[in-house]
C-alpha cells in the first residue's frame, strides 16, 4: 500500500479528510510527499503525477489539471496560479491526485475529496 501527506502552502487543508479550501484568485504551490509504507516513492523522468478538479465525479471535463514531469525525489509541487482560478465559479467540486507510471501503471493515492473554491471579502 502506498500514500502521500500533502502539505499545502496559503490555503486551508483539512487533516484527515484533506479537503482543500482555496479562495479564488489566490496564487499557491501544494506540494505531496509520496511514500510506499515508510519508503520514499523513487520516479522516473517519465513518470507524470496529475492533479485533476471536476464539478462532481460524472464530469467529463476537468476544471483545473495540472501535470508534473522529471521529478526529483518523493516530493511533486503543483503551481495554481491566480489565472488557473479566476475563471472557477464559487463552489464545491472533487479533487484527485494520480500517478501514472511510465509503464503504463495508474495509481490513485488521494481519491476524489473535496476541493472548495471560496469567495473573499476583500476587491484585490
Amino acid at each position: 500500500s502506498g500514500g502521500c501527506d500533502g502539505e499545502l502552502e496559503m490555503i486551508n487543508i483539512k487533516q484527515p479528510s484533506n479537503i482543500i479550501q482555496i479562495s479564488r484568485g489566490d496564487a499557491v504551490t501544494i506540494s505531496f510527499e509520496f511514500f510506499s509504507g515508510e519508503t520514499p516513492i523513487t520516479f522516473t523522468p517519465q513518470d507524470e503525477v496529475i492533479f485533476s478538479v471536476k464539478k462532481d465525479l460524472r464530469s467529463r471535463d476537468t476544471v483545473l489539471e495540472k501535470r508534473v514531469t522529471a521529478i526529483e525525489g518523493n516530493v511533486v509541487e503543483f503551481a495554481i496560479t491566480t489565472a488557473d482560478l479566476i475563471g472557477i465559479p464559487f463552489g464545491e467540486y472533487k479533487y484527485d491526485v494520480r500517478i501514472k507510471y511510465s509503464d503504463g501503471r495508474l495509481y490513485t493515492p488521494i481519491l476524489p475529496t473535496i476541493f472548495q473554491v471560496l469567495e473573499v471579502v476583500g476587491n484585490g
